[in-house]
């Protein structure tokens, strides 16, 4: 057989590759360069967590909470980035975060107004209506102006 003919993998003896398998082209390297990039991330998330203990030392407990927490973000930011579900690991950061007794954000209260209120505005701007629709017509324009406010 000629030695051009033969693909150069047969000619130094070693397989084929696999043109299924998806392989980094850096190889090992970059298993070990992401590691490592995903280390100094996680530290850094840590130093943010361990900022929000407000200058105190922290416990053993919420020392490990935080390594914890501080990994589960940098999962969750990775699963992200490759389209994957992040569900199950923001339900275990939401508990973790609450057993170290942070705050994950003032959300907006909603205001709280009872079913009474609304009914009772609800019949007056329907006998507004009824009684000014039977006197004459009625305009969009007057209906929004006749309704009464929200608060």
């Amino acid at each position: 057989m000629d030695q051009l003919a033969t693909p150069l993998s047969e000619q130094s003896g070693e397989p084929a590759p696999n043109p299924r398998r998806r392989l980094s082209p850096l190889g090992k390297l970059s298993q070990i360069e992401r590691a490592r990039l995903a280390a100094a991330e996680r530290e850094v998330e840590a130093g943010k967590l361990f900022a929000d203990l407000g200058g105190r030392a922290p416990t053993a407990a919420e020392a490990a909470l935080i390594e914890q927490a501080a990994a589960l973000i940098v999962d969750i930011r990775a699963a992200r980035r490759a389209g994957r579900s992040t569900d199950d690991k923001v339900r275990l950061l939401t508990r973790v975060v609450g057993k170290l007794g942070f705050q994950l954000g003032s959300a907006v209260k909603p205001v709280f107004v009872p079913l009474r209120e609304i009914m009772a505005r609800c019949r007056l701007a329907a006998r507004r209506t009824s009684t000014r629709s039977s006197a004459g017509s009625l305009t969009p324009s007057s209906w929004r102006s006749n309704m009464p406010s929200v608060r």
